[in-house]
Order: structure tokens, then sequence, then C-alpha cells
């Protein structure tokens, strides 16, 4: 038996107004309001499973992507990224999907070079303290 999975990312603003919505599975389909868009976040079940304070997205290096992450570490962007499993029907959306993990957090760095930009997203409160880690921006 075939699964399938797919990420959703939203990026909102530190206000909550949402700039964009991407899902990384259907190409050049539109599902539940989020457009298609090449991006990836690797070991997102593992990383928030064992209570990691951040992850990292990948995506093409590309002026938009560039421009976006840029503004996004200025302004305190933020991304909640959710992942679902589903089991892929001949063609097309499927019924359902589930939701199998989800992360929330604000832009903190990026690096790029000529083929991606990786940007790291996490929390900006110390897991083990409950504070504002020094130089990381309060909302």
């Amino acid at each position: 038996m075939t699964v399938g999975l797919a990420q959703f990312l939203t990026v909102t603003d530190a206000g909550g107004t949402v700039l964009n919505r991407w899902q990384n599975y259907w190409i050049n389909e539109t599902v539940d309001g989020f457009s298609f868009a090449p991006f990836n976040v690797a070991g997102l079940i593992s990383k928030v499973s064992s209570g990691a304070e951040s992850i990292e997205i990948q995506f093409p290096a590309t002026p938009d992507n560039a421009t976006m992450i840029e503004l996004g570490m200025q302004l305190y962007y933020i991304a909640t990224i959710e992942q679902y499993q589903f089991l892929p029907p001949a063609s097309g959306v499927p019924a359902s999907k589930t939701k199998i993990g989800f992360f929330t957090g604000e832009f903190q760095s990026a690096e790029f070079n000529e083929a991606s930009l990786l940007l790291a997203v996490g929390a900006n409160l110390d897991s083990t303290e409950g504070r504002v880690r020094p130089g990381i921006s309060q909302l």
C-alpha cells in the first residue's frame, strides 16, 4: 500500500496576516486554499516529537523566496508547517487526510547558496526556563 505525505506551509506576519499558503505535493493544484510550491521540511515528525526548538525549511533559490526570507527575518514572520498522511487516489486530491505533525515558529536564520535557501524556524522561548532567549526578538 502506498502512503502519501504532504506538507502545508502558512507564512504570516507578526500581526497574524496570512502572506503565503503553500503545499508541496499536488503540482499545479490548489488544495484547501494552499497553492503548490516546491519546499521541504525534512524530519518534521522526528524533530517535533523529540522537543526540538527549531526546524529547517528548504526552498529553491529564487529571487521571490530570497526576498520573502530576508523580509521575514526583519519583520518577524511566523511559519506554520502541517504534515498530512493519506492514501493517494488514482488521480486528484484524496477525500481525507490525517494530520500527523505540525510546527509553528518564527523566522530565525537562513543560509543561501546558488541552488537552495535553508530557513531555520523556531520558538522564541527558552524551553526550559519559559523566557525569551537572548538575541531572539519577542513578538
